[in-house]
């Protein structure tokens, strides 16, 4: 119940601009809803690397799983290589994007996007 309440009083102050206060409030706390919170505290500070670095500890070995990412992680992952890319970390881009790229383009593409080649006609794009 403590570290419940720890964690909405830290998503709290990150809401109104207190970053630091709440990622001291948290910073005895383990568990991946800590972690997730970590992530976003840092990316709401505008701190991509550090952001980019929780989902990655986030996620630990998930990257291991054949099973193709759910929305939920497809989205986490596009905002760790955002994040790595605002930061210009080469390194953990590089690292991320081997880890996650074949997850990534396991899932399938309905609308046949991914492999069209652009030709600048926005028809191109139209859902039929």
């Amino acid at each position: 119940m403590r570290q419940q309440r720890l964690l909405l009083e830290a998503r709290a102050q990150s809401d109104i601009g207190r970053h630091d206060l709440a990622l001291e409030i948290i910073s005895n706390i383990t568990g991946r809803e800590a972690i997730r919170l970590r992530s976003d505290i840092y990316w709401a500070s505008r701190r991509w690397r550090e952001s980019s670095e929780q989902i990655e500890l986030y996620y630990a070995d998930r990257w291991r799983d054949f099973k193709p990412l759910n929305p939920l992680e497809k989205g986490d992952v596009i905002r760790a290589v955002v994040g790595y890319a605002l930061a210009e970390d080469a390194i953990g881009l590089a690292r991320f994007r081997e880890k996650y790229a074949p997850l990534m383009s396991a899932q399938p593409d309905p609308l046949g996007l991914r492999d069209r080649e652009p030709t600048g006609d926005r028809q191109q794009y139209r859902i039929r």
